[in-house]
């Protein structure tokens, strides 16, 4: 009987190790903190009008915007090395910042900058100052937990 448990238990190990690989390689492709589809997303954003960014995440970023609109920008994927308060710098055309330009990492590490990956930006989806506090608390549970972001 012994033998037979011990069996069980490691088929059942086998497939639990499975389905978290099977999650984790759905969750990188989906977004785990998703956006209002039925709010219209911008696809460029005034540079003008920028006041702040937060990155929240590798795939993250809130723009504040002067007069408080604040968007949320989901990257497309994973942005490796994006972190709080890391320092990103971008170019833009014509004055506006759109979905499928590059930001770029910068380290400062005293002697100057040194720039990190670069990364597509996505669209721009307008949220709500309750939004973005909620958005920011999950990340921080999220960041506080040492959990691997998923999104």
């Amino acid at each position: 009987m012994k033998k037979h448990l011990g069996r069980a238990i490691l088929v059942l190990a086998t497939l639990s190790l499975g389905a978290v690989s099977a999650w984790a390689q759905d969750e990188d492709e989906d977004d785990v903190y998703p956006v209002d589809e039925s709010v219209e997303a911008e696809r460029c954003i005034s540079l003008t009008r920028i006041r702040s960014t937060e990155i929240l995440n590798e795939r993250n970023i809130l723009f504040v915007m002067r007069g408080k609109q604040v968007y949320r920008n989901v990257l497309p994927r994973r942005c490796p090395g994006l972190r709080r308060n890391q320092t990103f710098s971008y170019r833009a055309s014509q004055g506006r910042l759109c979905d499928n330009d590059l930001i770029t990492i910068v380290d400062n590490p005293g002697f100057g900058q040194i720039p990190g990956p670069s990364c597509a930006i996505g669209k721009f989806y307008p949220i709500t100052d309750d939004e973005s506090d909620a958005l920011r608390e999950e990340m921080k549970k999220v960041e506080e937990l040492g959990i691997e972001e998923p999104a």
